[in-house]
């Protein structure tokens, strides 16, 4: 099978691109950067997503492709890295092109929180294009994570590093909600998709939750996190009024790669978890709970 995949060099979709590679894909792979991957049924699109932003910007690159899956996303804008491009005018453009060119199956990477009570930039730009998927005629998915956890992603870093701290610094009391997902199992979700066409077809034209067992909150996660870790002493905790959180996240927003600013800060309180049903389904099996985040096989091997 021949596969468009966008945002290839990044955490998500260099996972992606390798599960690909290893079920014998052919994959053109579109990303700011190369990917690393040498395989020779890769292809690397030097193509500027930011730049491609109708239809017509398309031709060439979906034409003969069976699947496209896009997992282009960032958390913050800096510079020309604007949501509206990035999140939706590009995606819009590359789901319309597939359409019109055929395209089996379209696989788009969102967030859980892209829906009708999106109060940020970020989850109003991903829902725009979640939109555009749905209503074509097209074999669509719109895939929502939590929070996506593993090694080599920025947030599982900041997370990992605040777990082992002696005192772990919490928003408030630390009852905001999220329910962790591995990458892995986003990646075997994705995967299953691509193979099994009856599995794309009973999820086309939906948004699917991809989060992890069950929700819980913050304090519990990084308590839950430090078990995964193999560390053995009780998760100590300082809480950090809501409002100085307030005031840190106002200077976020002139500190480059800061993980914290309004928006996310209204993320974060909103909470993000799902019922797990869908992902049981997808997968066939539960998702991996907190404490095997880390395991070898959840760390080493993607599929």
């Amino acid at each position: 099978m021949k596969v468009l995949l966008t945002g290839a060099s990044g955490f998500i979709g260099g996972r992606i691109l390798k599960a690909l590679v290893n079920d014998g894909h052919r994959v053109v792979a579109l990303s700011r950067r190369k990917p690393a991957s040498a395989a020779p049924q890769v292809q690397h699109l030097s193509k500027n997503f930011a730049e491609m932003l109708t239809p017509a910007d398309w031709d060439g690159s979906v034409q003969g492709i069976d699947v496209v899956i896009n997992a282009v996303g960032i958390l913050r804008e800096s510079g020309l890295q604007r949501f509206d491009t990035l999140h939706h005018r590009a995606p819009a453009a590359l789901f319309q092109a597939a359409s019109a060119a055929g395209v089996r199956a379209v696989i788009q990477v969102s967030a859980l929180g892209a829906d009708d009570e999106a109060a940020t930039a970020y989850h109003r730009s991903k829902k725009a294009a979640d939109d555009v998927l749905l209503g074509l005629p097209v074999s669509g998915i719109v895939l929502q994570p939590s929070v996506v956890i593993g090694l080599g992603g920025a947030s599982t870093a900041m997370f990992t590093m605040q777990a082992k701290l002696p005192a772990i610094p919490l928003p408030g009391k630390g009852q905001q909600v999220v329910q962790p997902v591995h990458v892995d199992d986003l990646v075997d979700g994705v995967m299953t998709l691509v193979s099994n066409q009856q599995t794309l077809d009973r999820f086309s034209g939906r948004r699917v939750a991809i989060v992890g067992p069950e929700a819980m909150t913050m304090r519990q996660f990084y308590s839950r996190l430090r078990s995964a870790l193999g560390i053995a002493s009780p998760a100590r905790f300082i809480s950090i009024p809501m409002w100085y959180m307030g005031l840190v996240a106002q200077a976020g927003k002139w500190i480059p790669n800061s993980p914290l600013d309004p928006d996310t800060l209204s993320m974060l309180e909103r909470g993000s978890a799902a019922d797990p049903a869908d992902i049981q389904a997808l997968l066939g099996r539960a998702p991996r709970p907190v404490e095997a985040f880390f395991s070898s096989s959840a760390s080493e091997n993607p599929r």
